[in-house]
């Protein structure tokens, strides 16, 4: 078995699995991450866009009131903001730490994460 530092190659097929199950788990914790950062920027910047380029659009009244559509998709824009945040910090929270912290701990008993001494 190979060490660098804290961490070891796999050198068995219970530390192979493991790490394949670390490895799997990572991508969907990335996959997740830039899937709610692409849906909060493409909002952000479509709202921009409509800015820089339809602004007599977003200039229309929402019915009698002086409310208009920039005002309605301005405030959307942030909710969608702090909603996508507050759904990342939910489920970072309930799960994702958790099982990194039980996969991590997996690895350090089976030796492919090495102890400080």
């Amino acid at each position: 078995m190979i060490c660098k530092n804290n961490y070891c190659e796999p050198g068995n097929d219970e530390q192979r699995a493991l790490y394949m199950e670390f490895e799997a788990f990572m991508q969907f914790k990335m996959r997740f991450t830039i899937f709610l950062t692409i849906v909060v920027l493409g909002c952000y910047f479509g709202f921009l866009t409509l800015v820089a380029f339809f602004p007599e659009f977003l200039a229309l009244s929402v019915g009698d009131s002086p409310v208009t559509l920039g005002i309605v998709f301005g405030l959307c824009s942030i909710l969608l903001g702090v909603l996508g945040t507050g759904i990342y910090s939910f489920i970072a929270n309930i799960f994702l730490d958790s099982k990194e912290a039980e996969i991590v701990e997996r690895m350090k008993k089976i030796g492919l994460i090495k102890e400080d001494v």
